[in-house]
C-alpha cells in the first residue's frame, strides 16, 4: 500500500483500475484519484463488494450486454458497462488461419484440456484417465496446465476440435474469441462466480455445461459421449462480443480519466 501511495503522488493518475481488490479500490479512492473495477459474477452482495463498487466512477462487466447484471450490480446500474469477454486471441495478434484445421479423415475429433492455475475439484489424475480413455475411443487429446503447464496456449485450443474448460471469465473469452465447440467445468471458486458463468452459457446454448456434482457422478467412461455431443453442437460465439471488447473498454477508461 505504501509504495503504491509513492507512485499515485509522483505519477498523479488521472484514473486507476482496479481488477478485484475492494481494498486497493478503496485506498485509492481516499487519495482522490477516479477509480473504475472490474466487475464479478456470481453472488456479491457483502458489504465489502457493495462498498468497492459503490465508490467506482465506471464499473467494467466482461460479459456480453444481454447478460443480465447480477442483483449485485442493480443500484449502479447506470455505472456497469458490459463490453463483452475480453480476450488476447480476438485481435490480429494471431494468424488464425495458420492454426485451424479441419477433422482429419478417421480422427475421432481433437481435443483439448485446458486446466487453469487456480487448482480443479478434480485430482490431475483424474483429468489424465480422462486423456487415456479419450484416446482409447479414437480421439486425439491433449492436456494441459497444473504438471503441464504452457506458456500460451493459443495453438493447443485453435487447434482443437473440442476444449475442456473452466467457467472462469478469460477461459470462456477465449473460447468464444476462437469459435471452439465447447465442454465447460465449472469449477468451485468464491461467491459461485463459475456457476453463474456456466448457468449463462448453458441457457445460451453456447457450451456444453457440466452440473456441480460433475466430477462425482461423470466417471471416466462417460467423457467420450460428452465430447461426441460437444462435437454435434454449432455454438455462436459471436453473441459473448468479442471483438471490440477491449476497446469498448479502454473507452470506458479513457472517459472516467477525461
Amino acid at each position: 500500500m505504501a509504495e503504491v501511495a509513492r507512485w499515485v503522488d509522483i505519477h498523479r493518475p488521472v484514473a486507476f483500475h482496479v481488477d478485484v481488490s475492494v481494498e486497493m479500490a478503496v485506498f485509492v479512492r481516499a487519495m482522490g484519484i477516479p477509480v473504475t473495477v472490474q466487475a464479478m459474477p456470481g453472488v456479491r452482495a457483502d458489504r465489502p463488494h457493495a462498498l468497492g463498487y459503490g465508490l467506482a466512477d465506471a464499473v467494467i462487466a466482461a460479459w456480453p450486454d444481454w447478460v443480465p447484471l447480477p442483483v449485485h450490480l442493480n443500484d449502479i446500474a447506470p455505472r456497469v458497462h458490459r463490453v463483452g469477454g475480453i480476450s488476447r486471441f480476438a485481435d490480429s495478434y494471431y494468424p488464425k488461419e495458420t492454426f485451424r484445421r479441419p477433422t482429419e479423415t478417421g480422427d475421432a475429433g481433437s481435443v483439448t484440456i485446458m486446466l487453469g492455475a487456480g487448482g480443479t475439484d478434480a485430482p490431475t489424475a483424474y483429468w489424465q484417465g480422462v486423456a487415456e480413455c479419450l484416446r482409447a475411443a479414437g480421439h486425439s487429446c491433449e492436456l494441459i496446465g497444473q504438471n503441464s503447464w504452457v506458456t500460451d496456449p493459443f495453438r493447443a485450443i485453435s487447434t482443437a476440435d473440442v476444449v475442456v474448460s473452466a467457467a472462469g471469465q478469460n477461459s470462456v473469452a477465449d473460447l468464444a474469441a476462437l469459435g471452439k465447440r465447447a465442454v465447460v467445468v465449472p469449477q468451485t471458486r468464491p461467491f459461485e462466480e463459475q456457476q453463474a458463468t456456466a448457468q449463462t452459457l448453458a441457457a445460451s446454448g453456447l457450451a456444453v455445461v457440466l452440473q456441480p456434482d460433475w466430477h462425482e457422478v461423470n466417471s471416466v467412461e462417460r467423457w467420450p459421449a460428452l465430447i461426441e455431443h460437444a462435437l454435434g453442437t454449432d455454438p455462436g460465439w459471436e453473441r459473448w462480443q468479442t471483438a471490440g471488447a477491449a476497446s469498448r473498454a479502454a473507452q470506458v477508461l479513457l472517459g472516467v480519466a477525461r
